[in-house]
């Protein structure tokens, strides 16, 4: 039996915006660069306008609620089971419309892998519909 070890440099950091994320990958080699995303409000989220009461349904703070509800027998509670949850989520994600967190996001995504940058999402179904908006 053969196996492989891949092994890799690793960095992790906040920056301001997507401006600031396209100009910190510049000097990196694309061909090994891989940028991992999470859409937790970072790519995508709902919008609400002016309400101070805005109901970001299927959203972080929700699934976060819903997760700690799994255990109980609370009438809110939508499924005990996590990954039923992860389903209903990735449905209500694509449901509903999500705009861009900055609109220069997708021309950011978008010259960054025709350069070669791979990307990474929270997962296929979510970085699928990230993309289609």
């Amino acid at each position: 039996m053969y196996s492989s070890l891949a092994v890799a440099g690793s960095s992790k950091g906040i920056l301001k915006s997507y401006n600031d994320l396209q100009a910190a990958i510049g000097d990196w080699d694309p061909a090994t660069t891989l940028l991992v995303l999470d859409d937790d409000d970072t790519l995508t989220m709902m919008l609400c306008e002016k309400s101070p009461n805005c109901q970001y349904l299927g959203g972080p703070a929700w699934f976060t609620w819903q997760d700690g509800l799994r255990g109980t027998q609370s009438p809110h509670k939508i499924t005990g089971d996590f990954g039923e949850l992860l389903k209903v989520s990735a449905f209500l994600f694509a449901a509903n419309n999500m705009q861009y967190t900055e609109s220069v996001l997708p021309s950011v995504l978008d010259s960054l892998t025709s350069k070669g940058v791979r990307l990474l999402g929270s997962g296929p179904i979510n970085l699928r519909d990230s993309r289609m908006r």
